[in-house]
């Protein structure tokens, strides 16, 4: 009984200690809603950005400008820090071709490792609409 009472106690401090080591908040992320292309493929796909990529992550509280306002949709998000920063982390894998220093070099396969599903949060369209940031609960 009393190994239980331990275990159960544990899980709730270690879920606690995560918690403020990962503090959830409410983040103002700007999306991009059109695709952007380049000629080349290679290129299009490693750094275009795509429908649904962040471009930025602000405090819930930032003031965007008219022009940011117009041209991306801005959502504002609850969750961790680790997940602010990881929207705006490009897809990468580890080639076999080495720098100067004999290091492996990282090669980007896509702009961002993350995409929000616009669909899913109830935008289908291709222009953004007034009264932004939306809120997502």
């Amino acid at each position: 009984m009393l190994l239980l009472i331990g275990s159960i106690g544990g899980f709730f401090g270690w879920k606690k200690y995560q918690v403020k080591k990962n503090p959830i908040g409410v983040y103002a992320v700007a999306v991009i809603i059109r695709d952007q292309t380049s000629a080349n493929p290679e290129e299009d796909q490693a750094s275009s950005l795509k429908r649904g990529d962040a471009i930025a992550v602000r405090a819930e509280n930032h003031e965007w400008s008219d022009t940011e306002k117009i041209s991306y949709l801005i959502l504002k998000i609850r969750m961790s820090q680790k997940m602010a920063e990881n929207l705006l982390m490009p897809k990468e894998k580890i080639t076999d071709k080495k720098d100067a220093q004999g290091e492996k070099i990282k090669e980007t396969i896509v702009a961002r490792a993350y995409k929000i599903n616009l669909e899913k949060v109830g935008f289908s369209g291709n222009q953004v609409i007034s009264g932004q940031p939306l809120k997502l609960t």
